[in-house]
């Protein structure tokens, strides 16, 4: 298939920020007395806070939900501001020739639009994006088909004609659901067997997106 868009992920596939993410999330359960689990945190990767909310609230009574993205989101500030950021290895080579092919290319994320664009401003990569949905645009959340749908829409591409990179169970299945072609990258979560009827296939890297581009 000639693909029109390729849309990216951000967490964990372009960036080295998941298992940040994670450490974020202890961190901030434990800010307000809550051992939160690596486990519990895996199931609300991909998807938008707002989201994450119903799994923190069903493991942990307590959890307090302002606070929690609060100290969330002050710990990956201050990492990503005092650290160099980690990209993905091949990431650049591959947004350098999607760019070259004149592929359009999105960006749909389940963080908010301030940590986007911070990290985007941080590496210099900004400008390879044609359109970009966050949590910020207020649609449903992944795994609902609907950020990949918007992101698809901004970028004035049929949904068919999109590839999707993805490292996420959640983001495979938006992707799948809005009609789109989804290839999971691994990263904290490895690929099952599970994943199959919502993934079209699975990458040992990003370099290994660049061959399903030709033609």
């Amino acid at each position: 298939m000639a693909f029109e868009a390729v849309i990216f992920d951000m967490d964990g596939l372009l960036f080295d920020t998941e298992t940040l993410g994670i450490q974020a999330c202890i961190h901030a359960g434990k800010m307000q007395g809550i051992d939160v689990s690596r486990d519990v945190v895996l199931k609300t990767l991909g998807t938008t806070e707002a989201k994450s909310d119903s799994t923190y609230l069903a493991h942990y009574p307590s959890y307090q939900r302002e606070r929690f993205w609060k100290d969330f989101s002050d710990w990956m500030v201050d990492y990503v501001d005092t650290h160099p950021l980690g990209i993905m290895p091949h990431a650049v080579e591959l947004l350098e020739t999607v760019h070259a092919k004149g592929i359009k290319m999105g960006l749909c994320s389940g963080s908010p639009l301030k940590r986007v664009a911070l990290y985007l401003e941080k590496t210099g990569l900004r400008h390879y994006f044609d359109a970009m949905v966050t949590q910020d645009d207020g649609v449903p959340s992944k795994p609902a088909p609907d950020m990949f749908l918007l992101t698809a829409e901004k970028l004035q591409v049929p949904a068919e004609k999109c590839m999707v990179l993805e490292d996420s169970p959640n983001g495979l299945r938006a992707a799948h659901a809005a009609g789109m072609q989804a290839y999971m990258v691994p990263d904290q979560i490895a690929y099952q067997q599970e994943f199959a009827p919502f993934t079209t296939g699975v990458l040992s890297s990003l370099a290994d997106a660049l061959p399903l581009l030709e033609g």
